[in-house]
Parts: C-alpha cells; structure tokens; sequence
C-alpha cells in the first residue's frame, strides 16, 4: 500500500492553484507553526525561502497535482514504478467539496477505458 498525496481538479491549472494549500500546510509543519489547512493563495511565490521549497517540495515528492489525464498519468507511472497493488489518498484541500470531488476525478482516471469502436479495453 503506497499513501498518495493527490489535489486533482478538472484543469492542470486550477489543481496548481489548489495544491497551495497543501503546500502552505507543510511550511507550516516545517516552521512549527499551527497546521491547519488555509486557502490557496495565487502563488507560494514571497511565502517561502528557497530552501523552504525544497523541503516542502521533498515532502510531497510522490504527490499527485493535476486534471484528469495528468492524474492518469502520474498514477500510472507511480504504480508501475513501485508496483503497489493499493494506493491510500490524502488530500489538503481547503473546501471539503473540492477535495471528495478531487477524489472522484482520481478514481474516474483510473477505470480502464474502452477504445473507440471496440469491446476492448
């Protein structure tokens, strides 16, 4: 079982944006501060040091960001590459509705899918 950090929305652009919280959430955690999930901001840009980022970004390395195809593929890479037979999500999301649906786009992404003109999947 591999555990998976996952922020998936309808466009790469708005699951970026999102993923701030997450990423102000573990500042956070490194600065010793509160921890609890604050909105997105339009960009971490003057929040965190250089070195901040790195450490944040380590954190999340295995972290899945993005719309449903990016999702798709990030999820199958990671799955082949550590040949996990079961992935356990979490999510930062500040709104509580964004994170079930962030779920939704995950599980949808990865149902097989049927080719065009085919019973074949």
């Amino acid at each position: 079982m591999l555990g998976v950090p996952l922020v998936a929305a309808e466009r790469d652009a708005e699951a970026q944006r999102l993923s701030t919280s997450a990423l102000q959430r573990h500042l956070r955690l490194i600065r010793s501060e509160p921890v609890f999930v604050p909105p997105p901001v339009e960009s971490m840009d003057g929040l965190w040091s250089e070195a901040e980022k790195v450490l944040v970004e380590s954190r999340l390395a295995v972290a899945v960001m993005g719309g449903p195809e990016t999702v798709r593929h990030k999820l199958t890479q990671l799955l082949r590459e550590t040949k996990a037979d079961e992935l356990i999500f979490t999510s930062d999301l500040y709104d509580h509705s964004l994170r079930l649906k962030s779920f939704a786009i995950a599980a949808d992404s990865m149902r097989p899918r049927r080719l065009p003109h085919s019973n074949e999947v």
